[in-house]
Order: structure tokens, then sequence, then C-alpha cells
């Protein structure tokens, strides 16, 4: 189970809002995403941020498209993350957000252009129904940030208070006497092929791109690190995003729906 307690994690979600109105500079993840939507970009389209958090990847797809009417969605399924990203675009008439689920997303049919999602799957049960539910929502393309390696590993990031401080789970309750852990988040890898062949089930016609994420600095990272004030942030080390000991093998998938 995903702590319920997350929601309330105020240090990221005001992090992300320190982004998102420009106080803090640009998530690196974020300028990376801007410049694969760029690519995509023809003047007009509308465009789906899922899971957006407080709405900081706005501000790095204006900057990016020097534009300031852009018409976007973010949708974000925690409270807290969905009012700061309410409160951070109030005054921008172009951008609109929904609170709902990546699982059942509250959105048409083909209602954008583009749709994108970053930083997310990795840290859900399944893909399936997520990856189903970016493509009935979109025309043209979707985006997506996630881990892809060469297989699949399923792995779940215990926790308790020691280091967690949202949860009264200790140390001698991280797990049940089964082996069980009482708390987690998913940390999973997808294996390319999977990971395509899912994508594939309900666009069997699409083109699909991989390319792993570069496009960082890593300055930028251990600063964030260094002062975020968050209990488990990314590090990086000999050219490697890491979270704890787990290398993150980052990669965009670029899928084009139309032929």
């Amino acid at each position: 189970m995903m702590d319920e307690n997350y929601s309330s994690h105020t240090s990221l979600a005001n992090l992300h809002y320190g982004r998102a109105i420009g106080e803090i500079p640009e998530m690196e993840s974020s300028k990376a995403m801007a410049t694969f939507i760029a690519k995509e970009y023809n003047v007009g389209d509308s465009i789906a941020d899922i899971g957006c958090s407080s709405g900081h990847y706005l501000r790095s797809i204006k900057n990016a498209l020097a534009n300031n009417e852009i018409n976007y969605t973010g949708v974000e399924f925690h409270e807290l993350f969905f009012n700061k990203a309410v409160s951070a675009w109030k005054d921008d008439k172009n951008a609109n957000f929904r609170q709902g689920s990546i699982f059942d997303i509250p959105a048409k049919d083909k209602e954008f252009d583009i749709t994108f999602c970053s930083n997310l799957l990795m840290h859900l049960p399944t893909i399936v129904k997520p990856i189903e539910e970016l493509i009935r929502i979109t025309k043209r393309v979707v985006i997506i940030r996630t881990y892809i390696g060469t297989k699949s590993f399923k792995i779940q990031e215990t926790k308790n208070n020691s280091f967690w401080p949202n949860t009264n789970i200790g140390p001698e309750s991280e797990f049940d006497d089964d082996g069980n852990p009482k708390l987690f988040e998913y940390e999973n890898i997808w294996g390319r092929d999977y990971f395509e062949a899912t994508i594939k089930r309900y666009a069997p016609e699409s083109k699909l791109e991989f390319t792993a994420d570069d496009m960082w600095d890593a300055g930028a990272i251990d600063y964030t690190a260094e002062t975020g004030n968050l209990p488990n942030p990314t590090k990086t080390l000999n050219g490697w995003q890491i979270f704890d000991y787990i290398l993150l093998p980052y990669h965009f998938v670029v899928i084009r729906l139309e032929n």
C-alpha cells in the first residue's frame, strides 16, 4: 500500500509549488519533458498532464514554447497537490485542473492532442489500465517518463518512522510475521518488451520511440536533495540518478497514435 499520508507530505507539495510559480528553478525532468513536448506541439494543441502534482511542469512548457497561452489541463489525484496547482495557476485562464486518478482519467475520449505523464507509472502496481487511459484520452501523441529496463522488476520501498516522518509504523513493525510490508511505495522498473506490448494492446498501429533520459544536470539534482527537506530524495552517482540503492533507468517513451 502507498502511505495514506503521502498526499499530506507538504515538503514535496511546497517544493513543486515553488517551481510552478517560478520562485524555485525548474525540475530537471520537467525541462526535459518540455523539450519533448515542444517537438510535437502545434499551435492551438490541447495538452494534458496526468499526475500533475502542484502544476510545475506547466512552467517548463511555457518556457520551452515561449508561449503564455498554452491550452493545458492538469489531472492530480491527491487533494493537497491539486489545491497547490489550482492556487499556482489561478490567474491563468488557459490552465485548468481536474482531480482524478490515472486509472479513470476524468476526460473524454480523444480530448487532448498531447498527453504526458511523468514520474508516475513506476509507482503504480500495474501499468495496464493507466496506459489504456492515457491512449484513450489522446488524439495524437502520448509522452511518458518512467523507469524502463531490459527486463521488469517489481520493487517495494518499505517505510518506517525511523526515516519516513509521515507514519506511526516503527522499525519493529515494518513487516508482519509473514514478511509482508505494512507500508510501501512501488519503485518498479518496467521491461521495455513488456511496456511496448502493453501499449500495442491498446494502440497496435502506434509508432513508439524510447529515449534514455540524459537531459539533466547532476548539480541541480544534488542541490535539491540537499536543500529540499525531503526524506527520500533522488541523488546522483557516476552519471546515474539513484534512489537509495537503486539506479534509476529513466526513459522517455513517445507514442505517436496517428499514422
